[in-house]
C-alpha cells in the first residue's frame, strides 16, 4: 500500500473521465482553484497512478468505473485512505446515492454539475479541510448581508436568495461585479447580537430590471487573499 503525498507546495488532482465536455469545464475549475490536474480515462491507468503517490485528490466519473463503482471506489480507499474522492453521477445510474455513501469519505454531485461546485470542492480539500458533500442541502434564505470587494473595499447591501455549505446565491443593486472577484461578507446574527464573516469568490454573474445576481462559493481567508494576490501580480 502506498498513500505518499507530494510534500510540494502543488496539489494535484487526478480527473478520471472520458466525457469531453464534463473534462473541459472540470478541468477549468480545478485550474481556479490552485491545483493542478493529470486527466485519464481508464480505469486501470488510475488506479496504477494513485497507488504510486503524489495524488492529493480524485475526481471522478461513474462511467469509468465500468459499472463495478462500489468494488473500484473500495479499492482506491484501500491504497489511498486519505484521498476524498468527488464522484459526478447521473440520475439515471444503476448505483444509488445510498449505495456510494456506504464507501465511507466520499462527495457525491449529480449531473448538471452547477458552475462552481468542483472549484469549491477542491478549494476546500486544498486548505485541508474536511469536506463531506454528500448531500448538499441549499437552503432558501432572506437575509441580508453587507459585501466588501477586496482589496478595494467598495461596500453594499445585499439580499441572500439561498445558501449552503458550499455558497449561496445573492441579489443587490448598484455597482456590478464580476466573475472572479473576491468578496468579504458580513452577516448580522440579531438573534444573538453578533456578526459572522465569511470569504467568497464570485463564480457567475446575472443582470436583470437592475438588480444583478452572483453565485459564490465559499473560501478560506487565506485562498481569498491568495486570491487578490494571484489577480495582483498577473
Amino acid at each position: 500500500m502506498n498513500d505518499k503525498r507530494d510534500l510540494k507546495d502543488k496539489f494535484t488532482v487526478l480527473l478520471m473521465s472520458k466525457e469531453r465536455q464534463d473534462q473541459e469545464m472540470i478541468q477549468k475549475e480545478i485550474s481556479q482553484s490552485g491545483g493542478v490536474y493529470e486527466l485519464t480515462e481508464n480505469w486501470e491507468a488510475a488506479f496504477n497512478r494513485i497507488q504510486s503517490g503524489g495524488i492529493d485528490s480524485v475526481v471522478a466519473n461513474l462511467f469509468i468505473f465500468d459499472g463495478d463503482a462500489f468494488n473500484r471506489i473500495n479499492h482506491l480507499k484501500v491504497v489511498a485512505p486519505t484521498l476524498t474522492p468527488t464522484i459526478v453521477s447521473a440520475t439515471n445510474m444503476s448505483i444509488t446515492r445510498d449505495q456510494l455513501k456506504k464507501a465511507g469519505k466520499i462527495v457525491v454531485l449529480d449531473k448538471p454539475l452547477k458552475v462552481g461546485a468542483i472549484e469549491s470542492i477542491v478549494s476546500r480539500l486544498k486548505s485541508g479541510e474536511q469536506v463531506s458533500l454528500r448531500d448538499e442541502a441549499r437552503f432558501v434564505a432572506r437575509q441580508f448581508l453587507v459585501m466588501e470587494k477586496l482589496p478595494a473595499g467598495q461596500t453594499q447591501k445585499a439580499l441572500i436568495l439561498n445558501i449552503s455549505k458550499q455558497g449561496a446565491c445573492v441579489e443587490f443593486k448598484g455597482a456590478a461585479l464580476k466573475a472572479g472577484e473576491v468578496l468579504r461578507m458580513t452577516i448580522p446574527l440579531d438573534v444573538v447580537g453578533r456578526t459572522h464573516t465569511v470569504y467568497g469568490k464570485v463564480v457567475w454573474t446575472k443582470d436583470g430590471s437592475g438588480i444583478q445576481s452572483i453565485g459564490l462559493i465559499f473560501v478560506s481567508e487565506e485562498i481569498a487573499f491568495n486570491l487578490i494576490l494571484e489577480k495582483a501580480t498577473a
